[in-house]
């Protein structure tokens, strides 16, 4: 029976960086039961490294893996040795984010500028909704290589800048709209990217509604038209 079952699997946060943390600390619970108890199997090893290798291929992350030494007596200290240094930089990119989440709060509360809050649930579901249009963009095969890098790191950049308190949300919208226009360029049809665009923009504005104290009926008009709306042209 594998180690990351579904009900493992599921468990993964939707943030990329999160999900290689909380993949990383679990190599690390195991390895630690394997060589308190002696129990470990080549295979535990195996899996942990091809997860590794298939989520971060996943996600978009630009790290080189190598082939695993199979039939060696050295496969386990390889894949200790590529957790040591994947895990050691989703670290530093954690402890990143946390210091300029709190860099925008004390700059934002002694300069008396606006804030955006979002509720945990906003940036989960922000989370899971760009980890959708990521998993599209791979996918794709009418976008050039160079277009899909692009967006795919420009979305890689706002999800690591996504937290609950933002001095403003232009990476987000800015970021929205540049998947637009190149689906668009590219002559891709528009749904189901304009839904999951959408849908991310709808928190954002939320978001800036409650700032600007607008009535929660307000519309976007902008996102308000669909694919066969005539004043789109």
């Amino acid at each position: 029976m594998p180690i990351f079952t579904t009900d493992r699997l599921a468990k993964i946060p939707e943030d990329p960086t999160q999900g290689l943390l909380y993949i990383c600390r679990f190599f690390s619970e195991v390895d630690h039961e394997n060589h308190q108890t002696q129990a470990g199997e080549d295979a535990d090893y195996i899996e942990f490294y091809v997860l590794l290798r298939a989520y971060c291929k996943a996600r978009s992350y630009t790290y080189q893996f190598e082939e695993l030494p199979l039939n060696t007596p050295h496969i386990t200290s390889f894949v200790r040795n590529a957790f040591a240094r994947i895990g050691e930089d989703a670290k530093k990119a954690s402890q990143q984010r946390v210091a300029q989440s709190f860099d925008q709060y004390f700059s934002g509360h002694f300069s008396g500028t606006l804030h955006f809050e979002l509720s945990e649930g906003d940036v989960s579901e922000i989370q899971r909704l760009t980890n959708e249009l990521r998993g599209r963009i791979i996918q794709t095969l009418i976008l050039e290589e160079k277009h899909k890098q692009r967006i795919l790191k420009r979305l890689e950049a706002m999800q690591m800048e996504i937290h609950k308190r933002q001095s403003n949300l232009d990476q987000v919208t800015g970021t929205m709209c540049e998947v637009l226009a190149v689906i668009k360029k590219a002559g891709e049809s528009a749904e189901p990217w304009t839904r999951i665009v959408r849908n991310i923009l709808v928190i954002a504005w939320a978001s800036q509604g409650r700032v600007y104290e607008l009535p929660s009926s307000a519309p976007m008009s902008l996102l308000a038209l669909d694919d066969n709306d005539p004043k789109q042209g």
